[in-house]
């Protein structure tokens, strides 16, 4: 953490790393093209990444972070009183900032400044919003009077006057056009080889999150190939429980194991581990994270499932843990706006293609192009006119997220704040490009605080190889016909993984399930959650918001077998668990047992 007076409070960095740091600059992060820059500045090329940046700063003042390529957050003291702060833009780690008895803290965790004697006070409504799902607005926080850089800002903090310049925008991102289907492969694959070679420069002993489909196996092919003789790449895989008995539904598959066995059976640098999470469940490394954060989200429980292969992977000896994070939004995107696009474009011999051979829809083909082409021509209040004529009621996926009360979404006005903030979750896919770019843009900003709390709480070093800018705007930019081609989704990333993956693996069109297992975690411990649940009732402000009776009515009727019915996990799954998480969060930041 930096102050306005110059003091190094604290050097912060997960896995007890400290950030780079000299008298002027503290930077957390990559820089994936240094040497590059040490090129053109002339600096040598053992210079660090602090040093490379603070010299890229000097020459080429906010112009600096156009030039740079890599996933970082930096702060430069200026002058006696002032501070820049930067964040690259696609997942850079947080920076938080605020003004404290004539000082200005800045810090990459809310923590820090909060131990420095700076008030925590959540700001009024937050709980509301937490369990609608709904994230603060752009450099706004949850606590009063702590704001966060945006991704792809530079902000110049004084004592007078604040300057803040949001450099990068996906709005502005160039159309990519090639001259035929072959140099798009070459030049993804190419882009991928960069991510890949930047990404595992840094480890010694590199792990990997590996899934059954394509993004995360197309990575690890990769690392392996860039591998020295002799090293291994260790790969780790979350699985059901072993007690589990269910089946995944049509369009779907549950278990990834076979698929990771099978792409590593002639792969003998693959060294696979599969973790069921025994012994951890949705909410056990909750407190964890919540005190190496400052902030928890009910949201967050879904990534619980990479809990105990992230500990496998540190207790394996790993000092890097990568993942694929952005792989379905980048080489081994879906297109699904292509819905709308192709309806919209006259390509209706793709449209029909790419209705008829959709995973896992079985209605006939007028409903597919009803739903998913010409009702996301109209207008909102006219699709949900239509979606309650034929199902009832409006779709709202936050509302089956929580046990809100009707009275505080309307006194909140969460329906409203969630759609002006771009978190109204209908169900709905994207009507075209810019609104999945723009979706993808805002959820690389989405609770950076935790990723950095994660590497703390886990020991070790993680990044997202697929976050790299070059690769992400090229495929931001490529015809969507690249990603869609006669019905066939994932058209780029299957072609890639010509000759790199299994066939049957490449051909695959069934889609990942995360918590497949979430009824029998769940029913086991009913008893526990029944009682958490209703201790709700004892913290006046929580009562007034979630509807504890509608809870325990739920958990009264549980269902007898595994449902893997959206909206029925939404209810039970993530209602239930979110309600009991964020009443542990409020006893722990007000320092209470119960």
């Amino acid at each position: 953490m930096l102050t306005s007076d110059g003091a190094v409070l604290c050097q912060w960095g997960p896995g007890n790393v400290p950030i780079e740091a000299n008298a002027r600059v503290l930077l957390y992060g990559a820089i994936d093209n240094a040497q590059e820059i040490q090129a053109q500045l002339g600096l040598p090329r053992d210079a660090s990444n602090a040093a490379t940046y603070l010299s890229a700063v000097e020459a080429w003042g906010d112009a600096a972070d156009t030039r740079i390529i890599g996933t970082y957050a930096a702060i430069i003291r200026e002058g006696t009183t002032g501070i820049r702060i930067s964040r690259s833009p696609w997942k850079a780690p947080p920076l938080f900032w605020t003004r404290e008895k004539g000082r200005l803290l800045v810090s990459a965790s809310p923590r820090l400044i909060f131990s420095a004697g700076y008030p925590k006070r959540l700001a009024a409504g937050r709980y509301a919003e937490m369990l609608y799902w709904i994230e603060p607005d752009p450099g706004a926080y949850w606590y009063e009077g702590l704001h966060k850089c945006p991704q792809g800002t530079i902000i110049h903090l004084s004592g007078e006057c604040d300057r803040q310049y949001q450099w990068y925008t996906p709005a502005s991102l160039p159309e990519v056009r090639l001259t035929d289907d072959r140099e798009y492969v070459e030049a993804a694959s190419g882009l991928l080889s960069d991510a890949v070679r930047a990404s595992l420069a840094p480890s010694q002993k590199p792990g990997i999150l590996l899934g059954g489909g394509l993004d995360s196996s197309l990575v690890a092919e990769e690392m392996l190939q860039q591998l020295q003789p002799g090293k291994f790449l260790e790969s780790f895989t979350f699985t059901p429980h072993r007690d589990w008995r269910g089946h995944a539904p049509e369009g779907l598959f549950a278990d990834d194991r076979p698929w990771v066995e099978g792409f590593a059976a002639t792969r003998p640098q693959l060294n696979p581990h599969f973790c069921d999470n025994d012994g951890h469940d949705f909410d056990s490394l909750m407190e964890k994270l919540v005190l190496a954060s400052g902030i928890f989200r009910p949201s967050t429980m879904i990534s619980s499932v990479f809990d105990g292969p992230a500990l496998q992977a540190r207790q394996a000896g790993c000092d890097w843990l990568f993942d694929a994070g952005l792989g379905n939004n980048t080489f081994s995107n879906d297109g699904r706006w292509a819905y709308v696009e192709f309806l919209k474009q006259g390509k209706l011999r793709e449209l029909w293609a790419m209705l008829r051979d959709q995973p896992g829809d079985t209605r006939s083909m007028p409903r597919r192009f009803l739903a998913r082409s010409v009702l996301m021509l109209l207008p909102e209040k006219l699709r949900q006119a239509a979606r309650i004529a034929v199902h009832g009621q409006p779709q709202s996926l936050s509302r089956d997220f929580s046990l809100l009360r009707k009275d505080a979404i309307r006194d909140y006005c969460l329906e409203d704040l969630a759609r002006r903030r771009g978190d109204s979750r209908t169900g709905e896919w994207f009507r075209s490009r810019e609104q999945w770019l723009e979706f993808v843009w805002r959820n690389c900003d989405y609770a950076p605080e935790m990723h950095t709390a994660c590497e703390e709480v886990y020991g070790l070093r993680m990044r997202d190889v697929t976050a790299y800018r070059p690769l992400i705007e090229f495929c931001a930019g490529i015809p969507t016909e690249q990603f869609v081609r006669a019905g066939r989704q994932r058209w780029l990333a299957r072609r890639m993984a010509q000759g790199r993956l299994p066939e049957d693996q490449r051909h695959n069109t069934n889609y990942g399930m995360h918590h497949a297992d979430w009824h029998l975690r769940m029913s086991r411990r009913l008893p526990e959650l029944r009682a958490e649940l209703s201790a709700i009732k004892e913290d006046e402000e929580l009562d007034a918001l979630i509807d504890v009776e509608r809870g325990l009515e739920r958990i009264d009727n549980w269902p007898a077998n595994t449902s893997h019915d959206l909206p029925t996990m939404q209810r039970h799954f993530h209602a239930i668990g979110g309600a009991v998480l964020t009443a542990r969060y409020k006893r722990i930041i007000e320092g209470k047992n119960r």
